[in-house]
C-alpha cells in the first residue's frame, strides 16, 4: 500500500475540483433540486467527498475514477438526504402568507386579494360555482344509468388510483383499465370529455 495522501490536497486538486462541479450541476439540474442549490451541493458535495477522499490509494485506482465514483456516491446520498427530507416534512419553504404582519399597520398580501385572484396569479384554473355544481350533476345523472358494476368501479377510484382500486375489488390491472376506457366511453357520450 502506497502512503496515503492528505484528503485536504487531495480536495484541492482541480481534477477532484471538476468531479464536484460537474456533479454538482447535474443534481442542479434534476427536478427534485433548484438551480439555486449549486453552491449549496457543491459545498455538500465537498464534505462528503472529503470525507471519503481519506482512504484513496492511488495504487489501486486512479484519482478522477476514484473522485468520480465517491462523488455520484455522495450524490445519492443528497437525493435520498432530500427524498426523506420532504418525507418528513423537514423540507422548509415558507409562504409569504405566513410571514408576520408590518409593524407598520399594511395588511399581508393573502389578505388583500380574493382566492380566484390569487389563483388566477399562480396560473391556475378558476372554476366557476355554477359551472361546478352543473358538472358533478352531470357526473351523477351519467353515473345513475350506469351499470351498478361499472357504479362500484366509479366508487372505488374516487377514492384509489387505478392499480389501487383494482387490488381493492380483485379484478386485474388489465381489466381495470378496460373498464376505465368503457366510463370514459360513457362520460364522452354524457358530453363530459373530449
Amino acid at each position: 500500500m502506497t502512503q496515503p495522501q492528505q484528503p485536504n490536497a487531495l480536495l484541492a486538486h482541480p481534477t477532484v475540483q471538476r468531479v464536484i462541479r460537474r456533479t454538482a450541476g447535474e443534481l442542479a439540474g434534476r427536478s427534485d433540486f433548484a438551480s439555486d442549490d449549486f453552491a449549496d451541493i457543491v459545498g455538500a458535495l465537498r464534505v462528503l467527498v472529503g470525507i471519503r477522499l481519506q482512504s484513496f490509494d492511488a495504487a489501486r485506482s486512479g484519482l478522477h475514477t476514484y473522485a468520480t465514483h465517491i462523488a455520484r456516491s455522495a450524490a445519492a446520498t443528497l437525493i435520498k438526504s432530500r427524498h426523506r427530507a420532504k418525507r418528513r416534512g423537514d423540507f422548509s419553504s415558507r409562504s409569504f402568507e405566513d410571514l408576520p404582519p408590518d409593524p407598520n399597520g399594511d395588511a399581508r398580501c393573502a389578505e388583500t386579494i380574493s382566492e380566484a385572484d390569487a389563483a388566477r396569479r399562480r396560473g391556475a384554473d378558476v372554476r366557476d360555482p355554477i359551472d361546478d355544481l352543473i358538472t358533478r350533476r352531470s357526473i351523477d345523472e351519467i353515473v345513475a344509468k350506469l351499470h351498478p358494476d361499472l357504479v362500484i368501479v366509479v366508487r372505488v377510484l374516487r377514492e384509489d388510483a387505478p392499480a389501487a382500486a383494482a387490488d381493492r375489488l380483485g379484478i386485474s390491472r388489465h381489466r381495470m383499465r378496460v373498464l376505465i376506457a368503457e366510463l370514459r366511453e360513457h362520460f364522452r357520450r354524457g358530453g363530459l370529455g373530449h
